[in-house]
């Protein structure tokens, strides 16, 4: 009987990190989901100070929070997600517009997903 105690403990104590886990990984990428929405908004607007500005908060937050969701999370999509930022940097430079647009909503979408389940859909 003591076994089992000691087994719902465990079981308790594992669930407890788990929501821990979920709870800090989403107050992480939340914001940083926002910040891309907000860079889509300025890029559409032609408003580039903006974009830029809420494009650079965005990949900061992400990679202060890079070592924490590596430690619990999947590596593939973060990866991707790196690879994202990436090109995010490159549509900026040459004040492509949609492109940004369309790439701020899709890094959005992918740390969204990421947040809630630790994986991307791509």
């Amino acid at each position: 009987m003591k076994r089992c105690w000691i087994g719902v403990v465990c079981l308790v104590l594992l669930l407890m990190g788990g929501l821990y886990v979920d709870r800090v990984m989403g107050r992480s990428h939340a914001p940083v989901s926002q910040d891309l929405d907000r860079a889509a908004e300025c890029a559409m607007a032609e408003d580039w100070t903006g974009a830029e500005a809420f494009a650079d908060r965005a990949r900061e937050n992400w990679e202060k929070n890079w070592h924490f969701s590596a430690a619990f999370a999947d590596h593939e999509p973060m990866e991707n997600i790196d690879a994202l930022f990436s090109r995010l940097t490159v549509f900026a430079a040459a004040r492509e517009k949609e492109e940004f647009g369309a790439l701020c909503r899709e890094l959005s979408r992918h740390i969204s997903l990421y947040r809630i389940w630790g994986f991307s859909s791509t």
